[in-house]
Protein backbone atom coordinates (compact mmCIF):
# COMPACT_ATOMS: atom_id res chain seq x y z
CA UNK A 1 0.00 0.00 0.00
CA UNK A 2 1.64 3.31 -1.24
CA UNK A 3 2.01 5.96 1.63
CA UNK A 4 0.16 9.06 1.29
CA UNK A 5 2.67 11.63 2.75
CA UNK A 6 1.02 11.91 5.87
CA UNK A 7 2.74 11.16 9.06
CA UNK A 8 1.00 10.64 12.41
CA UNK A 9 3.36 12.82 13.91
CA UNK A 10 1.82 15.56 11.07
CA UNK A 11 -1.52 15.27 12.48
CA UNK A 12 -0.57 14.83 16.26
CA UNK A 13 -1.04 18.96 16.68
CA UNK A 14 -4.21 18.40 15.28
CA UNK A 15 -5.62 15.72 17.48
CA UNK A 16 -4.52 17.64 20.64
CA UNK A 17 -6.14 20.87 19.78
CA UNK A 18 -9.52 18.64 18.57
CA UNK A 19 -9.00 17.09 22.25
CA UNK A 20 -8.97 20.31 23.85
CA UNK A 21 -11.83 21.92 21.95
CA UNK A 22 -13.65 18.75 23.01
CA UNK A 23 -12.70 19.33 27.01
CA UNK A 24 -13.66 22.92 26.83
CA UNK A 25 -17.10 22.67 24.75
CA UNK A 26 -18.63 19.62 25.46
CA UNK A 27 -22.17 18.57 24.02
CA UNK A 28 -24.87 20.36 24.32
CA UNK A 29 -26.53 16.95 26.48
CA UNK A 30 -23.31 16.77 28.49
CA UNK A 31 -23.30 20.66 29.20
CA UNK A 32 -27.33 20.82 29.81
CA UNK A 33 -26.99 18.16 32.66
CA UNK A 34 -24.09 19.77 33.96
CA UNK A 35 -25.99 23.17 34.04
CA UNK A 36 -28.83 21.69 35.69
CA UNK A 37 -27.10 19.73 38.53
CA UNK A 38 -25.40 22.97 39.02
CA UNK A 39 -28.40 24.42 40.52
CA UNK A 40 -28.15 27.58 37.96
CA UNK A 41 -31.33 27.13 35.97
CA UNK A 42 -34.88 25.94 37.48
CA UNK A 43 -36.66 25.47 34.31
CA UNK A 44 -36.44 24.14 31.10
CA UNK A 45 -36.75 27.74 29.56
CA UNK A 46 -33.77 28.97 31.96
CA UNK A 47 -32.06 25.97 31.02
CA UNK A 48 -32.29 26.92 27.16
CA UNK A 49 -31.76 30.54 27.80
CA UNK A 50 -28.81 29.86 29.75
CA UNK A 51 -27.02 27.34 26.96
CA UNK A 52 -28.50 29.57 23.92
CA UNK A 53 -26.07 32.60 26.06
CA UNK A 54 -23.54 29.95 26.17
CA UNK A 55 -23.10 29.19 21.89
CA UNK A 56 -25.26 25.95 21.87
CA UNK A 57 -27.97 27.27 19.68
CA UNK A 58 -31.17 25.49 19.22
CA UNK A 59 -30.22 24.00 22.38
CA UNK A 60 -33.55 22.51 23.82
CA UNK A 61 -34.76 21.27 20.70
CA UNK A 62 -31.23 19.43 20.26
CA UNK A 63 -31.29 17.53 23.63
CA UNK A 64 -32.96 14.08 22.28
CA UNK A 65 -36.75 14.36 23.39
CA UNK A 66 -38.46 14.48 26.15
CA UNK A 67 -36.74 11.47 28.06
CA UNK A 68 -33.42 13.75 28.32
CA UNK A 69 -35.39 16.56 28.89
CA UNK A 70 -37.49 14.85 31.55
CA UNK A 71 -34.28 13.25 33.69
CA UNK A 72 -33.24 16.79 33.21
CA UNK A 73 -36.70 18.73 34.78
CA UNK A 74 -36.07 16.08 37.38
CA UNK A 75 -32.78 16.94 38.37
CA UNK A 76 -33.54 20.54 38.35
CA UNK A 77 -36.41 19.85 40.66
CA UNK A 78 -34.11 18.10 42.74
CA UNK A 79 -31.68 20.50 42.98
CA UNK A 80 -34.16 23.39 43.51
CA UNK A 81 -35.63 21.28 46.80
CA UNK A 82 -31.92 20.38 48.07
CA UNK A 83 -31.09 24.21 47.88
CA UNK A 84 -34.56 24.98 50.20
CA UNK A 85 -34.01 22.28 52.61
CA UNK A 86 -30.72 23.21 53.34
CA UNK A 87 -29.82 25.61 56.49
CA UNK A 88 -29.01 28.79 55.99
CA UNK A 89 -25.09 29.72 55.82
CA UNK A 90 -23.98 31.29 58.35
CA UNK A 91 -21.69 34.34 57.18
CA UNK A 92 -18.37 34.80 59.29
Amino acid sequence: MPAIGIRMTDLSPVFSAMGAFVEEHPGVVERAFQVARSGRVTSMSELNEFLTAEGYAGSVQSLGGRSIQSKLSRIMAACLTASALSPPSVGT
